[in-house]
């Protein structure tokens, strides 16, 4: 994953979840599959756990994922 750094801190959270629901459907990821843990998509994504859970809870409220605490 690559970012423009050069936007505001506002829009990183709003720019990785467009890159996960990018993957989603690309990946074609199915009902109950299990997604990338916050861990990983903090590695992959050099965000900070703030950034990645605010743009998980876009993708939760769009009913792209559903947060099982304690599952990964």
């Amino acid at each position: 994953m690559s970012f423009n750094r050069n936007k505001t801190t506002d829009c990183f959270y709003r720019q990785l979840a467009n890159d996960l629901r990018d993957e989603i459907y690309r990946e074609g990821f199915q009902d109950g599959q299990r997604f990338h843990s916050i861990s990983t998509l903090i590695d992959r994504s050099k965000m900070s756990l703030t950034t990645v859970r605010a743009a998980l809870s876009i993708l939760e409220n769009e009913g792209l994922i559903e947060a099982r605490h304690g599952s990964g």
